[in-house]
């Protein structure tokens, strides 16, 4: 953009796993239902989910998670959920690295909060991006 920062567009590439029936609460009634993504970015809600009559996959904040971790590479850091550093279905907040001092601090404490493992503990889109802007 203008101002020199980085932006971020999350783009399904026409790959939505979201319907008109359940938005983004599928049904998951079997393993071999396709969770979608890339597992190094899958929140871990979805990659911990487990199959079951009346078990769903909730996507309703897992495009924040991602955007938590592609913001470690996007401040000029390494994804801590790359190549086995950190697993989505394991890691514990307390064991995310440090993003660099020159970002401010609000924008540090926004990843670390896009990266909570429980997703009702994450901001909303809508604060993530007041907060950005």
């Amino acid at each position: 953009n203008t101002d020199g920062m980085p932006g971020l567009v999350i783009s399904d590439f026409g790959c939505c796993l979201a319907d008109s029936d359940h938005g983004l609460q599928l049904p998951f009634s079997t393993g071999e239902i396709d969770r979608g993504g890339n597992t190094a970015l899958m929140a871990p809600e979805i990659a911990c989910a487990l199959p079951g009559r009346f078990a769903v996959l909730d996507y309703s904040k897992s495009d924040l998670w991602s955007v938590g971790a592609l913001a470690y590479e996007i401040l000029g850091a390494d994804n801590p959920f790359y190549r086995g550093k950190l697993d989505s279905r394991t890691y514990k907040e307390s064991d995310l690295p440090p993003l660099p001092q020159d970002i401010p601090e609000i924008v540090r404490n926004l990843v670390v909060s896009l990266l909570h493992t429980d997703p009702a503990k994450r901001p909303s889109a809508r604060l993530t991006a007041d907060v950005l802007h």
